[in-house]
């Protein structure tokens, strides 16, 4: 999993000046009152009641009950004494972050929120906007045994624990092809880059579909993610990855494969190969695409191919057909899917510092995180409820069919993760499609132990870097020009203290020499 770029140094700044002002004006939610208490000397009285606590979860694609059949939140609330808001944003992280923002700025702090990257987790930090969990620990014993301590530790800023980070998931997302396409012009599944333009360029001008039409097309996907496989095919992560070869750091802007595959890619969207709205996509803007037979390939999670209620989806509208994962084409740089990080840690949630003046709600929400790393609490969120969702057999957890039907929204309320055990229950008729997808060739990035400071905008780097990709893809830059677009994002973009400090931690957490 790689980590998503972060804020604008600029934007953190805006908030923590607000923060600052609102926090200390009279009516403040985040500290008056508080204040007022500890002034005279008293101390807060225990909550009456079941304690109300937000969370704000970015949460990509994923159905929500009503909230009087949100059974997981009802079991929280039960056993916790909680009176539980989720709230769920269903959009890209940048959304996420944009409405994180908006709330920071005017000090309406989540109880516990998702940080999308290691780099926020700083700028948070090092700001004053979250809770030092440090003297908390012993409150998330369950969690820290469960997580482990390269996963807990990747949650420090300056030696103390601000975040709560999840141990990585495994892997979900490969290539899918049609199958009854392939079957249709009589040609297999493509296992090399040259296979691989054949085979889609006949999905765009043979119709595969049979209906006459010259409706058809070859790939779509969400992001430049889209083309991951593809970079993998010449030995690189995507664009602005860090990678370490030959014992030395490589940013993949800087390999000479890089140009290599953007070569490649712009002769699939040269042919009108490639789905021009990819960048602007989402997964459910995909799955639509796919299910309504407009493309055959795509690279996407299995979850959002072959769960019950999604194969229902598109065999309404294509009963005949058959979605198959596709390995990654070889290429010149060998065969490689995605990137996998170097250390497994992926999500991260954090607290508002302003919980330090709630004791009451701040138990809770440690109560809470805490509770869903223990085998009950994890029973809970990964499975749903007993005798409804799953039933004990000889202490296995063994699913019903309402596990199914129900549980696709389960997930959000894994504040720890989960793992293989998870998936290999909760999707037991899926092991096939989970044990491919752990097991495909991956490249190592090490883009999730970097942290960059504040001094170095990073964003502003990668939001060039990606709109100058994009022109290289679709000719509107001639890539003899990307000699100039180094030069640029080096300079301009301060990319060559960007890769020097980048190399100096990788050396200092003895992964270089």
């Amino acid at each position: 999993m790689k980590w998503k770029k972060g804020f604008h140094f600029s934007i953190t700044s805006l908030i923590v000046s607000v923060v600052c002002l609102t926090g200390c004006s009279p009516g403040s939610d985040s500290g008056q009152a508080a204040q007022t208490d500890e002034a005279a000397g008293t101390t807060a009285k225990p909550a009456a009641g079941p304690v109300k606590v937000e969370a704000f979860v970015n949460a990509g694609s994923v159905k929500m009950p009503q909230p009087d059949q949100d059974i997981i939140k009802k079991g929280l609330n039960s056993k916790l004494g909680l009176d539980l808001k989720l709230n769920v944003l269903m959009g890209s992280a940048d959304e996420y972050n944009n409405q994180l923002n908006v709330r920071m700025a005017t000090s309406d702090f989540p109880d516990l929120f998702n940080i999308t990257s290691r780099t926020l987790l700083k700028d948070y930090a090092e700001k004053g906007i979250l809770l030092d969990l440090t003297p908390y620990l012993d409150q998330l014993k369950d969690y820290v045994q469960y997580a482990g301590k390269d996963v807990v530790d990747a949650g420090q800023v300056n030696g103390k624990q601000y975040g709560i980070v999840k141990p990585q998931a495994a892997n979900q997302i490969s290539f899918w092809i049609r199958k009854d396409w392939l079957d249709k012009l009589g040609m297999k599944a493509p296992a090399t880059l040259n296979e691989f333009y054949e085979v889609s360029k006949a999905f765009v001008e043979k119709d595969p579909d049979g209906n006459g039409k010259n409706d058809t097309y070859a790939l779509t996907g969400n992001g430049i993610g889209t083309f991951s496989p593809l970079f993998g095919a010449y030995g690189v992560l995507q664009p602005g990855t860090m990678m370490i070869k030959d014992d030395r750091m490589v940013s993949t802007y800087h390999d000479p494969a890089m140009k290599e595959a953007l070569a490649y890619i712009k002769k699939l969207t040269d042919a009108k190969l490639v789905d021009p709205e990819f960048m602007t996509n989402k997964v459910p803007d995909v799955q639509q695409k796919l299910f309504q037979g407009q493309y055959g390939i795509a690279f996407i999670h299995w979850p959002a191919m072959v769960k019950d209620d999604v194969i229902g989806q598109w065999q309404k509208i294509n009963p005949k057909a058959e979605w198959v994962q596709l390995n990654p084409p070889q290429g010149p740089g060998g065969a490689y899917n995605n990137a996998e990080n170097v250390i497994s840690a992926g999500g991260i949630f954090g607290l508002p510092k302003s919980l330090e003046k709630q004791p009451d709600k701040l138990k809770k929400v440690l109560e809470m995180v805490n509770y869903t790393a223990t085998k009950d609490g994890s029973r809970l969120v990964w499975y749903g409820e007993e005798g409804k969702h799953y039933n004990l057999v000889n202490d296995k957890v063994v699913p019903t069919e309402l596990m199914d039907k129900e549980g696709g929204y389960f997930s959000v309320y894994q504040f720890v993760g989960s793992n293989n055990e998870y998936l290999k229950t909760k999707f037991a008729k899926l092991e096939n499609y989970i044990n491919f997808s752990i097991k495909v060739p991956k490249l190592k990035s090490y883009n999730s132990v970097i942290v960059y400071p504040s001094s170095l905008n990073t964003a502003d780097a990668a939001r060039y870097a990606d709109e100058e990709i994009i022109k290289f893809i679709y000719g509107k830059a001639s890539l003899d020009k990307y000699g100039d677009f180094l030069k640029t994002l080096e300079t301009t973009y301060q990319y060559k203290a960007i890769m020097q400090e980048a190399e100096k931690q990788l050396k200092e957490q003895k992964f270089l020499k």
